[in-house]
């Protein structure tokens, strides 16, 4: 089996203007958070399931519809 490279998993998007690179697989939020851009949150915690019950995390996404949850949305 071929090992993967790390550098297949990582993505580049902006954050209120800052390029940041992160996991694919991650979530918007995370992802911010990661990069010490602040987005307020209150229901989600890292490793467990987000359901973006609280709404506080919404953001706007370039090209998207609508302002959905940072908490739940995934970057790629």
């Amino acid at each position: 089996m071929a090992r993967k490279d790390n550098k297949d998993n990582k993505i580049n998007i902006v954050i209120d203007g800052k390029k940041v690179k992160v996991d694919k697989d991650t979530n918007i939020l995370q992802a911010a958070m990661d990069s010490d851009i602040y987005i307020p949150y209150l229901c989600y915690y890292p490793g467990m399931e987000s359901y973006g019950a609280c709404r506080m995390c919404v953001v706007d996404v370039e090209g998207g519809r609508g302002t959905p949850a940072s908490c739940t949305t995934p970057v790629a």
